[in-house]
């Protein structure tokens, strides 16, 4: 028996719906069977400390939560076969508008009914499909063709030179290669911040959302004092002279060249 599908809305509660006045208004509209409209929170909590680029449908959620808010999973039709579903998907997402288009305020990224549960492959498609990348990347078309990877790189990839020091043989070899290129700190000395490893505690690390929460309300209304102004050309020639002076003041501290 073929599973039975629904249509699903994602609520906000600090809007309301311009169809249904007195109801949370829709930001994500899908389909789906079994527990599928369960899916969205389970992502959204997974995502929660991570950095990176996300969705804006998940977006909307973890501002919501910011604010204590919480989104509703409303189910509004039922027992739908999955074309059924698709036709209603497409619907809603129109009726309502997508906010990437600016034509209303669903997350959706696409006009929706895309996909179809479990479907199968054709034999041919797969040799469309397998031909498609032979002829990309097949033979002598792939840049690896023919060639071996090295045991170094090899161990490299695996994690297993972690912890190992160069040989001598190794430094000098490094160094031989390294000469006559031209290297903007060659000579120069760390700020005093970095060369007392003040910093090295923060390298790598990512803000929380709720930090950069914070930051971004202390960014708010502020308006840099270099705004709207124009230096003069007085000014312009000091600077650029200042410049050229700290690109020749080789071997110094960056501290002394500022």
């Amino acid at each position: 028996m073929k599973d039975k599908f629904y249509l699903y809305f994602l609520r906000r509660p600090d809007r309301d719906d311009p169809f249904e006045p007195g109801r949370g208004c829709p930001f994500y509209v899908g389909k789906g069977s079994n527990g599928r409209k369960g899916d969205h929170r389970k992502a959204a909590k997974r995502l929660l400390d991570k950095g990176g680029t996300k969705s804006r449908k998940i977006n909307i959620i973890h501002k919501l939560w910011k604010r204590d808010l919480d989104f509703e999973e409303d189910i509004i039709l039922e027992d739908l076969t999955e074309n059924e579903a698709n036709e209603y998907e497409i619907e809603a997402i129109s009726a309502y508008g997508r906010l990437d288009l600016k034509t209303g305020c669903l997350a959706n990224m696409t006009n929706g009914g895309e996909g179809t549960s479990g479907a199968v492959m054709s034999d041919e498609a797969k040799k469309k499909l397998s031909d498609a990348r032979v002829g990309r990347f097949g033979g002598e078309n792939n840049p690896m063709y023919g060639k071996t990877r090295p045991d170094l790189a090899k161990r490299n990839k695996l994690g297993l030179n972690r912890g190992i020091p160069f040989t001598e043989e190794h430094k000098k070899k490094i160094g031989e290669k390294n000469k006559g290129k031209n290297n903007g700190m060659y000579g120069k000395v760390p700020i005093n911040a970095f060369k007392e490893g003040q910093v090295s505690s923060f390298l790598g690390k990512k803000h929380t959302i709720g930090a950069r929460a914070k930051m971004r309300e202390a960014k708010k209304g502020y308006v840099p004092w270099i705004k709207g102004k124009e230096h003069s050309e007085e000014t312009k020639r000091k600077i650029s002279e200042a410049a050229k002076r700290r690109w020749q003041l080789k071997g110094e501290d960056l501290c002394d060249c500022q």
